[in-house]
Formats: C-alpha cells, sequence, structure tokens
C-alpha cells in the first residue's frame, strides 16, 4: 500500500494518507487536499531609466561629458576672476578631474591650509559657471623639479620667444641627443645664474647652459615641445 500511495503522489494524482486506528486495528482512510505550488518571489522593480532628448536613454556618464563640456568653456572665467589657468580637464568614472596652476608666484609653494580654500573657492566658481554642482576633484599644480631639463642653448627663436635646448649627455635609442624647444609660457620668468633676480629675454644666448621648468607635458615630436614656466641661466655663454 505504501508503494502505491508513492506512485500515485508522484503523479500527483489524489494523495491519501492512510492511518491506522487506536483501538480496533480498523484502517481508516483520510483525504489530504493537494497544496497550493509555493508561488515565485515577486520581482524587484528597476529603477526608471533617466530618458534624454527624444526618449533615448541617457547614461550618468553623458551627464557629466557634458558637463566637462562646459568646464573647459570656463577656462577664461577662472583666468580672467581668480588668476588660475585651467590646464586638463577629463572625465574619469564617476567624477571629473580638473588641474589648474597660479598665475605667477610660481615660485612660492601654498600652504595646506592656502590649497584647500582655493579649491573650495574654484569648485564654488565652477559649480556657478556650469549651473549646478557635480563630483569634482580638483589639483592645483605646483612648479617642482620633477619637471625640469637642463643643457645647452643651440637655438633662440626671438620671434617665438623659445629656446632650443639640448643635453648631449642623454641620448634616446638612436642616439639622438636630448632636444627640446621651449616656449616661455605667458607668465614664465626668466631668472639669472643660481634664479638671483629676473633678467630679460634677450640676455638668453646661443652656448649658455640653461635649467628649464615646464608645466609636465611634452610634444613627442624631435625635437620636443614644451611651455617653460622657468628658465634659469646656469652660466654665461
Amino acid at each position: 500500500m505504501q508503494q502505491l500511495i508513492a506512485l500515485l503522489a508522484a503523479a500527483g494524482i489524489w494523495l491519501w494518507s492512510i492511518a491506522p486506528a487506536a483501538q480496533d486495528g480498523i484502517i481508516s482512510s483520510e483525504a489530504v487536499p493537494p497544496q497550493a505550488p509555493k508561488s515565485a518571489p515577486a520581482p524587484v522593480p528597476l529603477p526608471a531609466p533617466i530618458l534624454g532628448p527624444g526618449g533615448q536613454i541617457r547614461q550618468p556618464g553623458n551627464r557629466l561629458a557634458g558637463l566637462e563640456n562646459k568646464v573647459g568653456e570656463a577656462r577664461h572665467m577662472l583666468k580672467e576672476k581668480h588668476a588660475v589657468v585651467l590646464m586638463t580637464s577629463a572625465l574619469e568614472q564617476d567624477r571629473i578631474y580638473v588641474t589648474v596652476r597660479r598665475l605667477g608666484e610660481l615660485d612660492r609653494q601654498l600652504t595646506e591650509e592656502e590649497m584647500n580654500t582655493l579649491k573650495e573657492v574654484l569648485k564654488g566658481a565652477l559649480f556657478e559657471a556650469v549651473g549646478q554642482s557635480f563630483p569634482l576633484e580638483i589639483e592645483v599644480w605646483e612648479l617642482n623639479e620633477n619637471n625640469t631639463l637642463t643643457g645647452t642653448i643651440r637655438e633662440v627663436d626671438s620671434d617665438r620667444k623659445r629656446i632650443l635646448v639640448v643635453n648631449e649627455q642623454r641620448t634616446d635609442s638612436r642616439g639622438n641627443p636630448d632636444a627640446y624647444w621651449a616656449k616661455l609660457d605667458e607668465d614664465g620668468q626668466v631668472k639669472g645664474s643660481g634664479g638671483a633676480g629676473s633678467i630679460g629675454w634677450e640676455e638668453l644666448r646661443v652656448g649658455q647652459k640653461v635649467k628649464v621648468w615646464h608645466h609636465g607635458y611634452i610634444a613627442t615630436s624631435y625635437p620636443g615641445q614644451t611651455l617653460a614656466l622657468k628658465i634659469e641661466a646656469v652660466d654665461a655663454p
């Protein structure tokens, strides 16, 4: 009997439970109604997509990309009102990263308090220019020894205010010496030997050894090209 019940239950046919009577040994049967199948859990509703013009689904990155373009357009405002140059702006993951540098005062390093204050002021200015707040990281670039070139002046281009600096002690894989056109930036400075006092651009001469501080970006042409923030004459020609 138990085997029959198991077969019926496996086939999904009406299920009966058979239990012996407590006293007279008569076997009685008691119908057990089939159990309702367990219902699947309710699906979790997905957030409604953000729709742009024409009903297209707009991703968050697209919104930040549009804001990054507006940040780039604010470079003139930053320069005129806050005396900073917008060097780079880029969209990375879920935020916009901006690198700026101060106009003038290239040799003075900001204190931590001054740095934090400047960043907050610039954030407020960019939020106002864009018309809304957004995830933003600001780096204030300062002159440092990691971005320097040394060598001898081989050519002076007075019309374009640039010098060709060649370092014979360093060569590339083809045996060419390091060579860079260094163009003096709008607020760039030319210093005498040891950085003692400013000198005029016209005092730079072919054959003179110089040290050049640049903003960290060099075009990969040969000779390379960069903007010079400070040129220091190491010795006389």
